[in-house]
Order: C-alpha cells, then structure tokens, then sequence
C-alpha cells in the first residue's frame, strides 16, 4: 500500500442531506483540493527519489498509455497505473445479421481501481472537517440522452444539476451557467433561454451543441444567497468531476 502521512489525510466537509426531514441528517463530500496531470506526478516521484528524469518518465508513461489503449481496443483487461480496464458494449442489436450503428451502439471504458488502492483506501487517514463554510454545491450532472450521472454529456441533449443553492441569479459580470474545456480553457455559456428549470435545486437545461469532444468542467457563478436578497459578490459553484464529450 502507499505511504500515507497525516499531510495526506482525506478532507470531508458536510452538507444538509436535502432528501430527508431530519434537521441533523448530513452527508459528506471530499474536499477536492487540485487537480493534478502527469507532468505532476512525475516531479513528486523526483522530488521524493525517483532516480531518473522528468523527459525519461515522461516518455516512458506515454508509451505505456499508448500500448494500455491498444491492448483495451483489443479486447484485452490491461491494468495500467492505478485501475483495471475494459471495454463494454452499449446498445441493442435487431435481427439476425446485424451491423454496428453509431446512432445506437457504442464502446464504454470499464474502470476498476486495482488491489493496491482499494486497500489504502481502507485505512486512509481521514479529517471530517463539519459544516461546510458554504453550503452552496452542485451534487450531480444526469444526462437525460445516455442516462449517465457525472460523466458523459450530450452535446444539445438535456441535464439536469441537482444541488442546494446553486440558482443562476443576478447581473454581475460573470454569471452564469458555464461549460468550460479543461485542457484550453474555452468557456462556453449555458443561455438563460436554454435553461427550462433554474431553480435553488435543480437546473435543467439544453447543454451546448456546439461543443465538441474532450473533457470539461462545469461552473455556475451566481449572485444567488438563498434569502431575499442577491449577493455583492458573485461566488462560482464548481462540479467535482471532469464531463466527457465523446
């Protein structure tokens, strides 16, 4: 297992469970601190005594990735890092000769994470912080086309956020539901007329058509304080997980 320290600890605040009718009924959430790439890991692998160089490892997780995705395309179960993974096949097939449809059919990844994380994760050192400073949270993203939850979007289907307090209100500079490519940057704006729900709770609304493939983060910036009146100073509401767009 890893080598975990107390500076490793899991962080969890706690939320109002909006689904029951006790008062005291909290659920709990990871503080996600930062998000990290390759590039990353390989300078606290040097910084910690991995012999080798940054340009060496770089290329050395390359080509295994590169390998990794063909044995999955193959058919084969390759564990690579820190997950098993495989392909399922979605959608049905009609008849007795039947072909594959990209409108119907589609490859999946199957990600299990290996032995070796699922054990730390057992005995992680963990620090439940309370009550969130800010109970403001988008708790899921449910793709109506795929039926996913905190996964793949469909460019001009329908989604529903579910969450507490994240009303997309007032008029300052910024706000706004937004869908933001993680690896360039490029911000792309839900319109209020493409919102059919905008409520403390749950936004439902046409996701983009005009985004294309890779990997996004999700944004709401809003003046909304959950009182009568809006907030001076708009605060951003940050899903915690990386959409794709396949």
């Amino acid at each position: 297992m890893a080598n975990l320290k107390d500076i490793d600890s899991v962080i969890i605040e706690l939320y109002d469970n909006p689904l029951t009718e006790r008062t005291d009924d909290r659920y709990g959430r990871v503080v996600n601190i930062a998000s990290i790439t390759e590039d990353k890991l390989i300078e606290r692998a040097i910084e910690n005594g991995f012999n080798g160089n940054a340009a060496s490892m770089k290329a050395c997780c390359e080509a295994l990735k590169h390998e990794a995705i063909k044995g999955v395309v193959r058919g084969e179960l390759v564990t690579y890092g820190m997950a098993h993974f495989a392909i399922n096949v979605e959608g049905v097939f009609i008849g007795d000769a039947p072909q594959w449809d990209p409108k119907i059919n589609k490859l999946v990844a199957r990600v299990t994470a290996v032995k070796e994380l699922r054990e730390t994760l057992k005995s992680a050192p963990v620090r439940v912080l309370g009550m969130a400073p800010d109970t403001s949270v988008i708790a899921s993203i449910t793709d109506i086309t795929t039926g996913s939850v905190n996964d793949v979007i469909t460019p001009g289907g329908i989604a529903n956020l579910k969450g507490s307090r994240i009303k997309v209100a007032g008029d300052a500079s910024g706000v706004g539901l937004w869908i933001i490519e993680k690896d360039t940057q490029k911000t792309t704006q839900v319109m209020p007329n493409a919102m059919g729900t905008n409520d403390p709770s749950k936004i439902s609304f046409v996701i983009p058509p005009g985004i294309i493939t890779g990997n996004y983060i999700l944004s709401i910036v809003t003046q909304f304080s959950g009182g009568g009146k809006l907030l001076n100073t708009p605060r951003t509401i940050t899903l915690p997980y990386i959409l794709v767009v396949d």
